[in-house]
């Protein structure tokens, strides 16, 4: 196996490294998402302005 400078550490679960579930990474996709959702509807309420 070959050995990178930039890893420092041993990352497997005996080391107690557990990486999140499928359903949790989903989850955080699904978090982003809608944070991403309610700047832009809150973007767009502020653009609606009558500059004209």
């Amino acid at each position: 196996m070959e050995e990178f400078p930039q890893v420092t550490a041993h990352y497997a679960p005996s080391a107690g490294y557990f990486p999140l579930p499928w359903w949790a990474g989903l989850a955080v996709l699904c978090m982003y998402t809608v944070i991403v959702m309610r700047m832009a509807a809150g973007r767009k309420q502020a653009a609606d302005t009558d500059w004209r």
